[in-house]
This record gives C-alpha cells, structure tokens and sequence, in this order.
C-alpha cells in the first residue's frame, strides 16, 4: 500500500493556522495605522498623548477685582468752585430803598469718607457711604440805595457737612467711574462780617451767627486703582444747603471740584 497518505497530525495544523493568523493580523493593523497617522501628519499617537492640554481659558468668575467688596475709608479735599449767592436783602428807610446784594467766591473743603461696598460680581457694584467734610468760602456784600452803590461788606461762611451717600460703581479693571446721591444735614457759622461805606471807612458788625439745616448733594467721580487695594479719586458734588441765614436764595446751590485717595480693607 505505497500510496497511503499519512494523516495530518492536529499540531501542526495549529501551528500553521497560526502563523497565517498572525501574518494577516499584523499585515490589517499596519494598513488601518496608515490613514490615522496621515492625519496627525504623521506624528505617532504616542507623541500626540504626550502633549500637554490646551490652557484653560480664564472666566469672569475668576478675574481678580481691584477694590471689591467690603469696607473702605478716604480723604478727600478741593475747591468749593460755585455758590448761587442769588438773593438780594431789601428795606425802605426814609423812604430809601436800601439792598444789601451777595457775590460768590472761591472756596474750599476738605474730609473724610468710609463706606461698604457689596454687589453681585457682575461688573457693578453698590455702596453706601458717610461722607463727612468742611466746607467754607468767603463772601461779598454790595449795599446800593436806590440803585447806587454806598459801601459793601465781607464775610466768611464756615460749615460741616455730615451726608450719607449710595453709590453705584461700574467695572471691575482699574479705572471705575461711579454716581451717587446723598442726603443729611450742615451746621456752620457766619463770622468776621465787616461794612465798608464809601467815604467813611469800614466796622465789624454783627456777631457771629451758627444756624444749619438740611443739606442733599448729587455726585459723580472715577475711581483710578493704584493697586486692588488702593485707589486715586476725583469728584463732583452738586451740593444743596438749605436754611442759610443769609441775603440770599434758598436752598444755596454749591459746585465742589475735589480729589482724594481711598483704602480698600
């Protein structure tokens, strides 16, 4: 029986099956491997792994905001730079008409602030504020009767005003414009009043006078942030003092021009 065919023994048919196996394996994986690593330019995934991630880009949440919430204080100074002096102080004598009429001058003031600051992170914040300050200026009186000039007299107007403020502040970078209202009280003093009569000379008259009233005022200023916690301001106040004892309208308008520097804590 010289034509009989020897069975294949089952190990070696494994072991040829996975040879075959193995080749066709190797040879599917290099080909998938060709198109992704034509799209990352031809960087191996291993490098592309390694890579570090993207920043993280920075939210509003996170932004560090110069003054914030919480307490501050300040001083402030400046020019009282306007009263409306406005009202004329009329009598009849001997059948004369006398008028005693105020002029403006240059003026000053000078004091404190401290307040808190709160808002919900948004770019807008709110405050509530004391504002507390001297303010005083000089003043003229021209007498005239019937219509012509016969002496003048000086003055000086010295007050304290105590306000309280709210104030709304926009942004959060280092220039922080802001406006406000306020509301309160003056007291002050009129002293060294002396008349001058053309032709005779000049006599202090009258005695020092302190009376007060009620007092609101208008503002709006720019905050320029130093550092977070420390600012440069400047400020207008649109001031109103009502109750003044003098010849003139009531309530005395007044346009304060100041500067100062506020601590944030």
């Amino acid at each position: 029986m010289c034509c009989l065919e020897h069975p294949t023994k089952p190990e070696s048919q494994f072991h040829s099956t996975m040879n075959i196996f193995s080749k066709s394996t190797v040879i599917a994986l290099f080909m998938a491997a060709l198109p992704v690593s034509a799209s990352f330019g031809g960087e191996a995934p291993s490098q592309l792994w390694s890579a570090s991630p993207p920043p993280v880009q920075q939210t509003f949440s996170n932004i560090s905001m110069y003054g914030g919430e919480g307490f501050y204080w300040g001083i402030q100074g400046g020019i009282n730079a306007y009263q409306s002096y406005e009202g004329t102080e009329r009598a009849n004598i001997g059948g004369k008409s006398i008028a005693l009429e105020m002029r403006e001058k240059l003026g000053g003031f000078g004091g404190v602030k401290w307040g808190y600051a709160f808002g919900s992170g948004n770019g807008i914040l709110s405050a509530f504020e004391a504002d507390v300050f001297y303010n005083g200026a000089d003043y003229d009186l021209d007498g005239r009767v019937d219509t012509k000039k016969f002496g003048s007299a000086t003055g000086r107007f010295d007050t304290g005003a105590i306000m309280g403020n709210y104030i709304v502040r926009f942004g959060t970078g280092r220039l922080q414009p802001y406006v406000g209202a306020g509301i309160g009280g003056w007291l002050g003093q009129v002293s060294d009043t002396r008349l001058s009569i053309d032709g005779i000379g000049s006599v202090r008259i009258g005695s020092d006078e302190t009376n007060g009233g009620f007092a609101w005022q208008l503002l709006a200023g720019v905050d320029y942030y130093l550092s977070e916690k420390m600012s440069f301001f400047s400020e207008y106040k649109f001031l109103n003092y009502h109750g003044i004892d003098l010849p003139t309208s009531d309530p005395v308008q007044q346009h304060l021009v100041g500067a100062g520097v506020r601590f944030h804590f």
